[in-house]
């Protein structure tokens, strides 16, 4: 959440925040607005208005958040909307302690648990969803690709090993109907359990629920090749995966076109959103750092998500086991970038005669670049790369040392 000041107008009035991605159906030009809810005001005085702008809003619609945009401050006497638009990057979900019966109502923080004693969720494929092998390999990329950007603690499990199926999560396909106002897939993140009952400070959720459309009407490209056109009612299941994931990654939608958070596949470029883009990641880190330290271990609210080691972060189904990872000790800049970086090798450790071998791989891990690094302070020329999410990895004698992510302006 942020906060921002604002001028008053009148006296008697409220602010409202313009929605992230929401528009009425018919008049594609009028925004929806959303309300703070009461206690989001933080100061209210003749010239100064202090809101912490909000996750879940007055009314308390789930998929309503507040987004880039103007501020609209209205009265009985007229509405006046400001010059310049608030930038909001990302919509982090909250609770709200109404949920639980707590009175007054007010936003707390919602995280992410570790669940399955393994440091975070467990996630298990329906029979049907994992009978189709390429569905499951192109959910896997999408999968990757966020725990190689934010950490995050989700692993694949088969169903039957799993001890507590109440606290892990599922990936199905399921008929979610056809029409002009299909619905591709959906995600669901329930129940939400408070944390501590006095005061009650955050909430958990227990798991999430991703549901692909397996209406006949629809039929999903599971191929990790990107063919400009695709054929009539064929949509990308790796794309709508790593949008889905952002949901489960505990984000709302964004109206910031460029984001994989967009509210719409409406507009172009629509075929393809398979990359982490830097709102976006900014958004997954948010809460991974969030739920990681936020609160600590405490019988009312399990115990905290533990991020995945980064040379990990390509294996879903469990852990791997490295000799050493010395990725803490591997320094990227600048980073984000648009043209060159610096890697730098922490010189107690490596010297020239390291054999150290780096690949640069994109959001889908194909592999761009490959070279030797011959100096601690080795430099890479990105300028050609589309702009986006990519990950280097380090090797030594054929062995994963070392994995950094970049970000590529």
């Amino acid at each position: 959440m942020k906060v921002f000041n604002m001028k008053k107008w009148h006296l008697g009035i409220c602010i409202l925040v313009y929605i992230s991605g929401y528009w009425t159906p018919l008049l594609a030009q009028h925004p929806d607005w959303v309300e703070p809810i009461d206690s989001d005001y933080i100061l209210w005085s003749d010239t100064l208005i202090k809101v912490i702008v909000p996750s879940l809003v007055k009314g308390g619609d789930p998929k309503k958040s507040a987004g880039t945009g103007k501020i609209k401050i209205s009265n009985a006497f007229g509405t006046k909307l400001s010059t310049t638009d608030l930038t909001i990057r990302f919509a982090a979900l909250n609770a709200v302690t109404s949920a639980f019966d707590i009175p007054p109502n007010k936003n707390i923080p919602l995280l992410i648990r570790d669940l399955n004693t393994l440091g975070g969720v467990s996630i298990y494929y329906t029979y049907k969803f994992k009978a189709d092998t390429n569905a499951v390999k192109a959910f896997e990329r999408a999968l990757k690709r966020w725990r190689c950007a934010t950490l995050i603690n989700y692993k694949i499990q088969d169903s039957a090993v799993i001890t507590n199926l109440t606290n892990a999560s599922k990936i199905e396909f399921k008929d979610l109907g056809s029409g002009v106002l299909t619905t591709l897939a959906a995600t669901t993140n329930t129940p939400y359990i408070p944390c501590i009952d006095t005061p009650l400070i955050a909430a958990y959720r227990r798991r999430f629920s991703i549901q692909f459309n397996s209406n006949s009407a629809i039929n999903w490209h599971t191929s990790i090749a990107m063919p400009a056109t695709l054929p009539a009612n064929t949509y990308d299941l790796e794309s709508r995966a790593t949008h889905e994931l952002g949901h489960a990654h505990l984000l709302n939608h964004s109206n910031n076109i460029e984001d994989l958070m967009y509210w719409t596949d409406s507009f172009p470029p629509y075929i393809y959103r398979r990359d982490i883009m830097p709102n976006d990641l900014a958004g997954g880190l948010f809460i991974v750092t969030q739920s990681s330290t936020l609160i600590p271990s405490t019988t009312l609210c399990s115990s905290p998500m533990q991020p995945i080691v980064l040379a990990d972060c390509n294996n879903t189904s469990g852990t791997k086991d490295f000799l050493i990872d010395y990725s803490s000790e591997i320094v990227i800049s600048p980073n984000p970038a648009s043209g060159s970086i610096f890697i730098k090798l922490d010189e107690n450790i490596f010297t020239f005669s390291s054999n150290i071998r780096l690949q640069l791989y994109n959001s889908i891990s194909q592999p761009i670049i490959e070279e030797w690094i011959n100096t601690n302070n080795e430099k890479l020329d990105i300028t050609g790369l589309s702009p986006g999410f990519y990950y280097l990895q380090f090797f030594q004698e054929n062995r994963l040392i070392g994995q950094k992510s970049l970000i590529k302006l």
